[in-house]
């Protein structure tokens, strides 16, 4: 494990959480219907499943029981954390746009 990941993690900065937010266009609360939130939810623990395996055979423990993958499959779990990232994004994004859309509607024309 690298020295990174055992440093203490830094205390969370709203302020840039925020910048950063609204640098990546969302700028108004997002509210997620059951099912988007499954969605999002089910993607982010395939991430982490998928991830977990990946790094469990990437671990310091090169002893006869550590994890040992084979290209494809090692392959097949890099593009499966790519695809559940890219739809949970894509969930996010026509969310954003909905109630972008949905705001600017109740705003009167200036």
């Amino acid at each position: 494990m690298s020295d990174t990941l055992r440093d203490d993690p830094q205390p969370f900065d709203l302020h840039a959480a925020a910048h950063a937010h609204t640098v990546a266009g969302f700028t108004y609360s997002l509210r997620l219907q059951s099912h988007q939130a499954a969605s999002l939810a089910r993607s982010l623990r395939g991430i982490e499943a998928a991830a977990r395996v990946l790094v469990a055979e990437t671990g310091e423990d090169y002893s006869d029981t550590a994890l040992v993958l084979g290209d494809y499959l090692r392959s097949g779990l890099a593009e499966a954390i790519v695809t559940m990232a890219a739809n949970a994004g894509e969930l996010l994004d026509r969310v954003n746009d909905q109630t972008r859309a949905a705001h600017q509607a109740a705003q009167p024309l200036r």
